[in-house]
């Protein structure tokens, strides 16, 4: 969640080194399938970072009662149910003690098989609980990709289409929301748009989706319509956008008769063999089973109601069940997608290489497609207030090289070994 302006020369050097990667596929290590023209673009729209910045409050700093700094011991717990990386194990163990992480989970798909899963630290620093495969966590804006595929999976089905009209009198929601005055160009905002971060609104002077914590949905879009005016004509310009997808929870809820998170649930993770995924509870500090603790030294982790999120942040879930889901969207063959290849090529998500990353405060997460042939997740229960997206930027690095220097991988599939629905051994937090 923070500005285009504080996107680093550095970072902006890895943002087109990686456009090139995605659209010269055939430069890649591993062998890619062609990609449509629009692909680029829209790595290109996602590179730009989705850490908005936000006031104090955002970063848990006008609180009552600061936490304080979890103790992370020299030899972290680590939970082994899978084959051996020692190299990997011990760098994320230095990353852990020098940003002071309490607990992560990791997983590693090769060719849509499940090849590596660990848990490192604790869940709970109190009672000493380590992170396991089944701990859940908040996984931030890696809400975002679930509900872009959620939004493609109605477009498959013939419910709407990517240039339909959000607002205004051919709108999908026009009959929910205030009429845009006109000339505001606000009727003239699309779902594709939304998808891409170029709805025309920016998070200056704050992001809405931050403020008016007893807001409702309907009146923080209500309030949107009439009062904030769009800084850029739709389509033009890209501004990391969390509101624009809350208004796409709002389409899949209009468009499919059902919540957000019943249409997920019933027509993406069910097929997918996801049964644990859920929507963070409402209430602030009453985690669901096996749900980690979260940890912010510097704030309040528990700031805000993640629940409200839904579409652009509320998810809880493990790193197995998002790879779960990740290996129906990646088209390759061996399990069948949930989408075709021509409605996977209007995304980002036919690019042989593509990431994204989620912060909260509590929260770094990290969601990779590496060369068409490996997926990886890494979930963790703090963050570096001072730079928000740092520790997923260093994470996706770390793992990134990692795995690109490793030759030799256990022919075996953890996901047929651990199905999901299988009673789990870890201890009730």
């Amino acid at each position: 969640m923070q500005r285009h302006s504080s996107i680093t020369t550095g970072r902006c050097i890895v943002i087109l080194l990686l456009l090139l990667l995605c659209a010269n596929p055939e430069g890649a290590p591993a062998a890619a399938s062609p990609k449509p023209a629009s692909a680029g673009k829209a790595l290109h729209l996602f590179f730009l970072r989705k850490l908005q910045a936000k006031p104090a409050a955002a970063y848990g700093r006008r609180t009552r009662k600061r936490e304080a700094r979890p103790v992370v011991a020299e030899q972290l717990p680590m939970t082994a149910d899978s084959p051996d990386f020692p190299e990997l194990d011990a760098a994320l163990q230095a990353l852990m003690r020098r940003y002071h992480i309490p607990g992560l989970s990791v997983a590693i798909a090769r060719n849509e098989k499940l090849v590596f899963t660990r848990g490192h630290g604790y869940a709970n620093t109190e009672s000493r609980l380590p992170v396991s495969n089944t701990s859940l966590f908040r996984i931030a804006s890696l809400s975002k990709p679930i509900t872009a595929v959620a939004i493609l999976k109605l477009v498959q089905d013939g419910k709407l289409t990517l240039e339909d009209k959000v607002f205004g009198p051919t709108g999908i929601l026009q009959a929910d929301y205030p009429m845009p005055s006109a000339g505001s160009g606000k009727d003239q905002i699309t779902v594709q748009h939304l998808l891409d971060h170029t709805s025309g609104w920016t998070n200056d002077p704050d992001d809405p989706m931050f403020r008016s914590a007893t807001y409702s949905q309907q009146q923080l879009i209500t309030e949107m319509l009439l009062h904030r005016p769009l800084t850029y004509s739709p389509g033009t310009t890209y501004s990391y956008s969390n509101f624009g997808y809350c208004l796409l929870g709002r389409i899949i809820e209009k468009v499919s008769g059902l919540a957000y998170d019943q249409y997920v649930q019933t027509e993406l993770l069910q097929p997918a063999g996801i049964t644990r995924m859920q929507l963070a509870p409402a209430s602030l500090r009453r985690p669901l089973p096996y749900e980690v603790n979260y940890y912010q030294p510097e704030g309040n982790a528990y700031v805000y109601n993640i629940h409200r999120m839904d579409a652009h942040g509320g998810w809880v879930a493990s790193a197995t069940d998002l790879l779960r889901l990740m290996v129906r969207i990646d088209r390759n063959p061996a399990k069948s997608d949930l989408l075709r290849s021509d409605v996977l090529g209007k995304s980002y998500f036919a690019c042989t290489t593509w990431s994204h990353t989620g912060s909260l405060p509590g929260s770094s997460t990290v969601l990779t497609r590496l060369n068409d042939e490996f997926s990886f997740v890494v979930l963790a229960n703090t963050r570096v207030n001072a730079l928000p997206a740092l520790l997923a930027d260093e994470i996706n690095a770390l793992l990134s090289r990692m795995i690109l220097s490793r030759h030799a991988w256990a022919d075996t599939d953890l996901f047929e070994d651990r199905p999901e629905s299988s009673t789990y051994a870890l201890e009730s937090q």
